[in-house]
C-alpha cells in the first residue's frame, strides 16, 4: 500500500537551490545525481512511511 508524500511549497523551494548549488558548486552531474537519490527516497518513503530514519546512506547523499 502506498502512501502520499506531499512536498511543500517550501521544500520544493529548498529542493531547487540545493540543485542549484550542486550543480554550480559541484557539477551538473552531480546535482543529477543528489536529486535522483532525493527523489528515489521520497519513493521509498511513500511505499514504507515507518521506515527507521535516517537511511544508512544519508551522509553521503546530503540528506
Amino acid at each position: 500500500m502506498n502512501f502520499r508524500v506531499t512536498i511543500t511549497e517550501q521544500a520544493e523551494g529548498e529542493i531547487q537551490y540545493a540543485f542549484n548549488w550542486w550543480a554550480k558548486n559541484r557539477s551538473k552531474s552531480e546535482a543529477d545525481r543528489w536529486y535522483a537519490a532525493l527523489t528515489k527516497a521520497i519513493a521509498e518513503l511513500s511505499e514504507n512511511p515507518k521506515k527507521a530514519w535516517p537511511i544508512p546512506r544519508a551522509r553521503s547523499l546530503c540528506l
